[in-house]
């Protein structure tokens, strides 16, 4: 800790002196002296923070199977207020094969379902829901040249693709020619 001393001159003449103890991240203590009367005008004694949560947040809680989510976590006093500087953080997945998390906290979703994302610090621990969604495949197009007839009329000789896309839900075509 160490000790400044602050002078303050208002323009009516009476000198204030601020001391405060500090250290580098916050104010301990603060008195405002005047000059006039020799007084005291003001004592402010400020806490210690202390670490009472550990908040994790993200951009989503829902991963993409194969993709990843980069997750925060934030340690943070009886106030609600970050302690700084940000200590590291010991991170699990309640469930490795639904999601996995580094020590960076860069989460990766391995398969659909729920996993609880944990960040630790000493005794104190957050948690985070993490839903893992199934990856969206495309469908597969296969195309096909030849003759069609379309209506009873026969197309041949008028070049036509026929292109079969297929889906889990049903089978289109979709009919192209120049």
């Amino acid at each position: 800790m160490d000790t400044a001393n602050f002078v303050i001159c208002p323009t009516n003449g009476n000198v204030l002196q601020i001391t405060g103890i500090f250290n580098a991240l916050s104010i301990q203590e603060f008195s405002v002296y005047s000059s006039t009367n020799a007084t005291t005008l003001m004592n402010l004694n400020l806490s210690t923070p202390v670490a009472t949560t550990i908040a994790i947040t993200s951009m989503s809680s829902t991963i993409i199977s194969g993709t990843t989510e980069q997750l925060y976590a934030s340690l943070l006093d009886q106030y609600g207020i970050d302690i700084l500087p940000t200590p590291t953080f010991s991170w699990t997945s309640s469930d490795p094969l639904i999601a996995t998390v580094n020590q960076s906290g860069l989460a990766t979703g391995i398969a659909p379902g729920v996993a609880t994302i944990t960040a630790s610090n000493g005794t104190l621990s957050g948690t985070f829901l993490v839903s893992v969604t199934p990856q969206v495949v495309c469908p597969s197009l296969t195309t096909y040249s030849g003759i069609v007839t379309i209506d009873g009329v026969p197309t041949e000789g008028v070049p036509v693709n026929l292109t079969n896309i297929s889906t889990d839900f049903e089978t289109l075509f979709a009919l192209s020619g120049p």
